[in-house]
């Protein structure tokens, strides 16, 4: 070990003595030499002393010798003593919090366990209010996740108040340029022909409706991910969280799946052309047909909508998204599309309530569980896919019935309101039969099928 410490190069000695000690006192306590394992501890307390002593110091060669000692239960009393200065010389926050977690592991004692995760979380909280934007915030996150799991309720609330007195603007975020989506002539044309060709408002609007799913074939993206995260390596690689800066809060974690990143990418990039297709054909419509409210209910009407008000209510939908009030559209028609998925998996004897249990009372499943179902009433795995990823998936895709119904976005995009008028517009397809969704049931074989008969 000497010869190690005094080598030329200081860092790579120091590591090659600590690997060395380490793995001596691994052999000696192996081939039960107590002799020989007391010397070796003798030497590694002294030169994790000797490096508490250094300037800077090597905390992490600290923290590894220590940890073999502890790991073997040996000279508790001096391991503590030097985890105590280990964690008052650190000034790495990882490094910090993983002292700390040796002294618990040290202690069987449950309060005295308590007392050192109440270290652990201060020592997170000071290390964060060093820190500023949206870095501050994460730290904070990970502080009151500690705080929660310990349950150290007052430590937790604590935190949060933190959390949520940052503003949007002390989040120091920067908006970049996004992706422009864009459509050929050829794509806008056929667009455009759907609804020329249609005689009627009815059938220009269930020719919209009966469209392939909009984030498009799964299968498809699959393939178009493995291609890119072959070929992009890098940018496909980089994990993608998500931060609401309303809360602020983070809202997904960072996905550490590379291909399952990328597909989703490629379906919203299908879902952002498709929107602004949408807009095409539903502004089209207007032009040529120019329908009123008795025009629209006449279309609409039925009784899986539950009532002339909800009706109403979908008519008013589209009217104020001709009369470019996208705000007004976007709040009437998201409720509507998830009353008639319910209402469509109903009638397909697929469970949409739940039965009270306890002193948990009963319910009816929200948007999230009725789309989960949707395969069990007929539905394919495209259509599944773009409904959540445009209304509820929050990890990889818009979420756009919790952003906006809960208030933590602006109004959307244009074509982002585009696309929830045709989900609701497709779902009224099939409850007037327009669009034949295949048997269900135990006796039924369900292949996957597009959501249009035959296909």
């Amino acid at each position: 070990m000497p010869g190690f410490l005094a080598a030329e190069e200081t860092n790579r000695g120091r590591l090659r003595a600590a690997e060395s000690l380490i793995r001596a006192l691994g052999l000696a306590a192996q081939m039960n030499q107590r002799d020989l394992r007391d010397l070796v501890v003798r030497d590694i307390l002294g030169l994790a002393d000797g490096l508490l002593d250094a300037d800077p110091v090597p905390s992490g060669l600290v923290y590894r010798l220590l940890e073999a000692l502890r790991a073997r239960r040996l000279e508790p009393d001096a391991v503590r003593s030097l985890i105590e200065r280990a964690f008052a010389a650190c000034d790495v926050i990882q490094l910090k919090v993983a002292f700390l977690r040796l002294l618990r592991a040290m202690d069987p004692d449950p309060s005295a366990q308590k007392g050192i995760d109440r270290r652990i979380v201060t020592a997170m909280i000071a290390d964060a209010d060093r820190s500023s934007g949206a870095l501050r915030l994460l730290m904070l996150t990970d502080a009151a996740t500690v705080a929660r799991d310990a349950g150290l309720t007052a430590l937790s609330q604590e935190v949060t108040r933190k959390i949520q007195a940052m503003r949007r603007g002390d989040l120091g975020l920067v908006a970049l340029g996004g992706v422009q989506v864009q459509q050929s002539q050829q794509e806008l044309d056929e667009a455009r022909a759907e609804v020329d060709q249609a005689a009627s408002l009815a059938e220009a609007l269930w020719r919209i409706a009966a469209a392939s799913a909009p984030a498009g074939d799964i299968a498809v993206a699959q393939q178009a991910a493995q291609i890119l995260t072959r070929t992009v390596p890098l940018a496909s690689s980089i994990p993608r969280g998500r931060i609401n800066p309303v809360g602020p809060v983070p809202v997904s974690p960072a996905s550490s799946d590379p291909l399952a990143s990328t597909q989703a990418q490629s379906q919203v990039l299908n879902l952002n052309r498709r929107g602004l297709a949408i807009v095409l054909q539903l502004d089209r419509v207007r032009e040529r047909f120019d329908p009123d409210e008795g025009d629209l209910t006449a279309v609409f009407a039925h009784d899986a909508i539950g009532s002339a008000s909800k009706t109403g209510m979908l008519v008013h939908a589209f009217r104020h998204f001709w009369a470019g009030q996208d705000d007004a559209a976007v709040h009437l028609v998201l409720p509507r599309v998830e009353d008639l998925l319910r209402e469509i998996e109903r009638s397909r004897n697929v469970p949409v309530v739940s039965v009270a249990q306890g002193r948990t009372p009963g319910g009816m499943s929200q948007l999230g569980s009725l789309i989960a179902a949707m395969p069990a009433a007929g539905f394919d795995q495209n259509w599944t896919r773009s409904f959540e990823l445009l209304l509820t998936d929050g990890e990889h895709g818009l979420n756009l019935r919790n952003e906006v119904s809960h208030g933590l976005c602006d109004c959307p995009p244009r074509h982002y309101v585009a696309l929830v008028l045709h989900a609701a517009l497709s779902l009224l397809a099939v409850v007037h039969g327009v669009i034949a969704l295949p048997q269900t049931g135990p006796e039924a074989e369900r292949p996957d099928t597009d959501l249009r008969a035959g296909r």
